[in-house]
């Protein structure tokens, strides 16, 4: 009964948001079937028993018993599967995410400004340390926010548009290509970290990325890794994230 209620819910979910507790569903339905069979082992041995022979006693002491353990780790586990299987994907994410937006980070390194960067212990979890990370590229963003230019933003983010890219891709593709093309400035124009404040005083023109949280920024550290590795400024790059 168990084993038949588990199937039934298991197939009503099927979303991605319930994936893991629809997994552990299938191994408690494996599991269930398996102490079914155990018992049903059992139950042969004994009946041939009643019909006066001894040749199946090995299903009830060789057979049934390994089934019983196996069973009962696959019930453990299917029950753990809802629980512990949530934090480990949120755990793989951000460790991605955190990777992921390595080159990104280490781009805007020049301007990082006076203060440290964001102090995270060795033993902090993955989602620690990709928050941090995309802390430091948001801070440095701003840092690198004079160097912008809000005209090449609007033609990248046309050309990528013109190459089929849907519009979110559009954005993290002019994104990653304004925030490229404003460090070759910066390099050209020997301006880094310092001086920053009173260049974004002076200039005025400013504009804000428009891309944020661990995810984006670990989508925007991709397509500038793609970017800063073509031979063409805009099309290579525009191509793979819009395949």
């Amino acid at each position: 009964v168990v084993a038949a209620k588990c199937w039934r819910w298991a197939r009503e979910l099927r979303d991605l948001q319930a994936a893991w507790t629809h997994w552990g569903l299938l191994i408690l339905v494996a599991a269930f079937s398996i102490g079914l069979s155990f018992a049903l082992l059992k139950f042969l041995a004994v009946g041939a028993r009643w019909a006066g022979t001894d040749r199946w006693d090995s299903l009830s002491t060789d057979v049934a018993p390994p089934l019983a353990g196996l069973g009962a780790g696959m019930t453990t586990i299917g029950f753990l599967v809802p629980v512990v299987g949530p934090r480990l994907g949120s755990m793989w994410g951000s460790w991605r995410a955190y990777r992921a937006m390595e080159p990104l980070w280490r781009a805007l390194e020049p301007f990082a400004g006076p203060g440290k960067p964001t102090w995270v212990r060795f033993t902090s979890s993955p989602e620690i340390r990709a928050m941090a990370r995309s802390t430091d590229i948001s801070d440095r963003l701003l840092n690198l926010a004079p160097h912008l230019d809000s005209s090449h933003r609007e033609a990248a983010e046309r050309y990528a548009s013109s190459q089929g890219c849907e519009p979110e891709a559009a954005l993290i593709f002019a994104e990653a290509a304004t925030i490229h093309a404003a460090l070759a400035a910066a390099e050209a124009a020997g301006r880094a970290s310092s001086g920053l404040a009173a260049l974004a005083a002076e200039t005025g023109a400013t504009i804000d990325t428009r891309v944020s949280g661990t995810n984006g920024l670990a989508r925007l550290s991709i397509q500038f890794s793609k970017i800063r590795r073509s031979d063409l400024p805009v099309g290579g790059a525009a191509r793979s994230e819009g395949n």
